[in-house]
């Protein structure tokens, strides 16, 4: 009598588990909903502001990124790529910009000594199909480094390089740390895209905004470091920027 009912608890409990086994395994294949996303012009989401960053230092002309993520196609996106460089000359450019085989518009290429910042548009009108494609960075010379990184913007920016400043001419500081204030520059519509680059080894900028700004990326690798904001209205931003090296800072605001 004992022995038959353990085997009628056995069989019990072995059903209950092959019932239980399949809905805990659901857990794998339903995850938690991520971020919501807006739905694009032709259905495909749109995400407006800041995808990736990737960098080099393979001391080259021309930097070849793979792979790189430039949003959901839309009819309406533009693709803005910041540009990010050092080496120890103090004078050099950036000569050219491709994304998917299309030649970007240059909107800033500011050289601030050993180190540089560009941006650079595709807009809508001339953008490739794809939703992920190489980016291909020449400059006028090899240069110990470079980085990009990526922003998409839906119904804004696509009138081409419309407007655009200069932060400031020259370094911001140099070989001792120190820190300077950002500026706020002022657009009537669209966004300001700012763009920060340090020549440093073993140490890493720090930059703060307030305002109606988020700082979207803040990065280094062995040889330079850089960071970038990105602003929805006027007043943009404030805030500062500081670190140990030779620095420059450039922005660039595009309208509709």
């Amino acid at each position: 009598m004992l022995l038959r009912s353990l085997n009628s608890l056995l069989i019990g409990t072995l059903v209950w588990a092959l019932f239980l086994l399949p809905l805990a395994g659901a857990q794998e294949f339903f995850p938690s909903a991520g971020p919501m996303l807006m739905a694009g012009p032709q259905g495909a989401p749109q995400i407006n502001g800041f995808l990736q960053c990737t960098s080099d230092t393979s001391n080259l002309t021309t930097y070849t990124f793979n792979g790189v993520n430039i949003g959901p196609y839309a009819a309406s996106r533009g693709i803005i790529v910041v540009i990010h460089g050092e080496d120890a000359a103090t004078n050099f450019n950036i000569a050219t910009v491709t994304v998917g085989g299309v030649t970007a518009t240059q909107a800033i290429d500011h050289d601030g000594g050993v180190v540089i910042n560009g941006l650079f548009l595709v807009p809508h009108a001339t953008q490739p199909t794809t939703s992920s494609d190489t980016v291909v960075v020449t400059f006028s010379e090899a240069i110990t480094g470079a980085a990009i990184c990526i922003y998409t913007i839906y119904d804004k920016c696509n009138g081409g390089a419309s407007d655009y400043q200069l932060l400031n001419s020259d370094v911001l500081f140099d070989t001792d740390s120190g820190s300077m204030d950002i500026s706020d520059p002022s657009f009537s519509s669209g966004y300001g895209f700012l763009a920060t680059t340090m020549d440093t080894t073993g140490q890493t900028l720090s930059e703060t905004c307030s305002g109606s700004c988020t700082e979207t990326y803040e990065q280094s690798n062995a040889e330079f470091s850089w960071a970038g904001v990105i602003a929805t209205s006027s007043p943009g931003w404030s805030g500062t920027v500081s670190g140990t090296g030779d620095a420059d800072q450039a922005y660039f605001t595009c309208g509709t």
